[in-house]
């Protein structure tokens, strides 16, 4: 007769009825392992984390179910068995796909847990909000200045097809000025060797600022005293932050006539898309006292460049002089005593740092900074067109 299973390693030969045969013969009704499992005196088990896993993943991607359950045998199947053992060894492709599925859902868990527990910067301080809503509920100029405090705005930028001037950009410059008060303001801004489509476009925009400015264009600036750097090849060129620096000096200038008109405070913008009332708030809403009235020697806005990645990381440093981290949130790293990091995560709307630059940066004006330019720096200047009223 055949032998009858009745368990793992043991066989006992038995008779065998009429009834019997290939095709009734059920594998897991023989075996007592799934027997137990299905008897009413076998004690019910949890799913282990494991397993539950196993169940939510696609069939694709699931490995077989005997890869996740351990031998219940007390000794090794092949050891006093002639039952034949079978192994199975999940290919490589879908070890990485069961690896890759975890670590997705671990990392979806993270991300949903930290917007529900602590949101990076999702709820503003109240006094942020109530100077948007008395911009909103206003038309009045200077409604977004209570203080009527007087800014120096100053841009310098390349526009070479002219959309800036034209465009949001030049529309967000003046939406700036009427919330600041064309009074209070004045503006300056700085172009040089883009075109006579550029030149134009500046010339249109300065058609329709209401306040003091000087709009100037240059056709060609002159680099010679910029200092240059030479590369292992024998070519030379600019350095990049002493440019940067000249052009910038050059929409700070009008702040060097000795006539000029005091300013309490300086905005310096690039050629960043802005929000006027976010600009706005970066002057007039950072670090304020208890009496509402902002307190810092310099302000910079956060640049990104898409929805998550800080920018500007080339000037930004932390408090202690640190550079940054990582250009994701919290940005700064933990290095010293972390001050900067520690402002971050705390949510607190001016995050204390050594240096910054970004798509928007203010400054207290105190005059005594500012001296006349030398005169042969002057001079090559004459070049220059200058509008101011």
């Amino acid at each position: 007769m055949p032998p009858r299973l009745l368990h793992p390693d043991e066989y006992e030969l038995v008779s065998r009825s009429s009834f019997d045969s290939r095709d009734s013969f059920d594998l897991d009704e023989a075996d007592p392992e799934s027997r137990a499992l299905a008897s009413p005196s076998y004690p019910k088990q949890s799913l282990s984390l494991l397993q539950r896993l196993w169940a939510s993943l696609p069939p694709a991607i699931r490995p077989p179910r005997r890869f996740l359950l351990r031998n219940r045998s007390s000794r090794p199947a092949w050891k006093g068995s002639t039952r034949p053992s079978c192994s199975y060894r999940p290919s490589a492709c879908r070890r990485l796909f069961f690896v890759a599925y975890i670590l997705s859902g671990i990392v979806a868990v993270l991300v949903l847990l930290t917007a529900i527990i602590s949101p990076s910067y999702t709820h503003r301080p109240a006094h942020y909000d109530a100077l948007r809503q008395a911009i909103r509920d206003s038309n009045e100029p200077g409604r977004g200045n209570p203080r009527n405090e007087k800014v120096f705005i100053a841009a310098s930028i390349y526009d070479r097809d002219g959309s800036l001037a034209r465009g949001q950009w030049g529309r967000n410059v003046l939406d700036l000025i009427e919330l600041l008060g064309p009074d209070n303001t004045y503006l300056s801004v700085f172009e040089n060797d883009s075109g006579d489509v550029s030149a134009a476009a500046l010339q249109d925009l300065e058609q329709k600022v209401p306040c003091n400015r000087s709009m100037v264009y240059e056709p060609h600036l002159d680099l010679k005293n910029i200092p240059r750097v030479t590369l292992p090849g024998g070519s030379e060129r600019l350095k990049r932050i002493a440019f940067l620096s000249e052009v910038r000096n050059r929409a700070l200038q009008p702040l060097d006539d000795p006539d000029r008109e005091r300013f309490d405070k300086l905005l310096y913008i690039n050629d960043v898309f802005f929000d006027p009332i976010d600009a706005v708030q970066l002057l007039f809403a950072t670090n304020v006292d208890k009496d509402g009235k902002s307190h810092y020697r310099a302000a910079c806005a956060v640049d990104f460049i898409n929805a998550f990645k800080f920018y500007d990381t080339f000037a930004a440093r932390d408090l202690e002089g640190y550079s940054t981290g990582i250009p994701f949130y919290p940005w700064f790293s933990d290095a010293g005593e972390g001050q900067s990091r520690h402002d971050v995560l705390h949510q607190r709307d001016a995050v204390r740092v050594r240096s910054c630059w970004g798509g928007g940066t203010t400054s207290r004006l105190r005059h005594e900074h500012f001296t006349p330019l030398a005169s042969e720096r002057s001079q090559t200047n004459t070049g220059m067109r200058r509008n101011a009223v």
